[in-house]
């Protein structure tokens, strides 16, 4: 059908279905596709409530008709397919360490198209949540990043830090359980050739350090990482990894003692990450010469210590950058909506489970 563009979102008969060749069937098209609906969020989760009522009455009167076994049998395997793609189950649960948890979750349409440095939205189903004392354990929604994605076998590996309500939550989802993965969204990270990339932070960078070091590699870059955790045994969990992915690594932990190295080139520090930075600007030393050598700095840390770095790399630091030194900052945060993506949760009915 030709839908006039002079329509209102609010008019009657905004047609959502063009034609198709094959018989009764139809395509619908919703959200930015439609002249009506064009150039906002909200009209776009308007136009899917609005177009919901013209689906469900062709669906009613595609089900007054008979069908045959043989249809019944195709829409049935459609309807699995469905099942399969959509549905996110948690498939294995390990315990990396006392914090960290990893997180392997089937969902098959959410691996299809993921990126390296993109992240998914995890939430639990209130009707599967456990309660403890009376209190229903549900996870408000979470960024996180999927540090290993098998496209092949639809899967994603999640790394939980267990530093509030919700990742506590995730990290004790046990195997065949539901979940929310929505995702991939985000921009995947830099690809640099025959450069020195450097990835500084805490667990947030060691996942973006996973995520990219096959890539980076294949592109004939060097690769350093700049750990900054709070104490010895948070970085202890990490390390054979980040020795495994990169060509240097410089611990800086916020309290003693200090991390037992097992590589030359490494170094730690155990006063703190301004003491260290401070200390870049004073010494000629190997665990400086991030700062002459970096072609791309990937940052993800604590909001003051992501600061900290700025000043820095403007002040102290950047007589010792390279001219065309290139820095950005992977910023986490609280999921309820980030008008990434439409996902029109907010639009679902929701039931009482009790």
């Amino acid at each position: 059908v030709r839908v006039p563009t002079t329509g209102h979102c609010k008019g009657e008969q905004p047609g959502f279905f063009t034609s198709y060749r094959a018989g009764e069937l139809k395509v619908s098209f919703v959200g930015d596709n439609h002249p009506w609906y064009h150039g906002s969020v909200v009209k776009a989760m308007a136009s899917s409530k609005h177009a919901s009522r013209d689906i469900t009455a062709l669906l009613r009167r595609r089900d007054s008709q008979p069908e045959s076994v043989t249809d019944q049998r195709i829409f049935d395997a459609f309807a699995a397919s469905l099942d399969v793609a959509l549905c996110p189950e948690v498939v294995a649960v390990e315990r990396l360490a006392p914090h960290l948890t990893s997180l392997t979750v089937r969902a098959p349409q959410a691996t299809r198209h993921w990126l390296p440095g993109q992240v998914y939205r995890l939430q639990n189903f209130e009707r599967h949540a456990e309660h403890v004392a009376g209190q229903m354990l549900a996870m408000e929604g979470m960024a996180i990043d999927g540090v290993h994605v098998d496209k092949a076998r639809g899967e994603v590996q999640l790394l939980i830090n267990s530093v509030g309500v919700s990742s506590r939550i995730a990290a004790s989802l046990k195997p065949g359980t539901r979940v929310i993965l929505m995702g991939p969204t985000g921009t995947g990270l830099p690809v640099p050739e025959n450069a020195t990339v450097t990835v500084a932070g805490g667990h947030s960078a060691v996942t973006s350090t996973v995520d990219g070091a096959a890539m980076w590699r294949a592109a004939g870059n060097r690769i350093v990482f700049i750990g900054h955790f709070r104490n010895v045994e948070r970085a202890r969990a990490v390390q054979r990894v980040i020795e495994i992915l990169t060509d240097q690594a410089i611990w800086v932990l916020d309290e003693g003692p200090a991390l037992t190295l097992r590589r030359q080139q490494d170094a730690c520090f155990v006063h703190g990450l301004d003491e260290f930075l401070q200390s870049c600007t004073e010494m000629d030393a190997p665990f400086a010469d991030w700062a002459r050598q970096t072609d791309q700095f990937i940052l993800s840390d604590h909001p003051e210590s992501m600061e900290n770095f700025r000043r820095r790399l403007r002040a102290e630091l950047k007589p010792l950058l390279k001219p065309g030194f290139n820095a950005i900052a992977a910023v986490n945060s609280p999921m309820q909506c980030m008008m990434k993506e439409v996902c029109a949760q907010c639009l679902c009915r929701h039931v009482d489970s009790t």
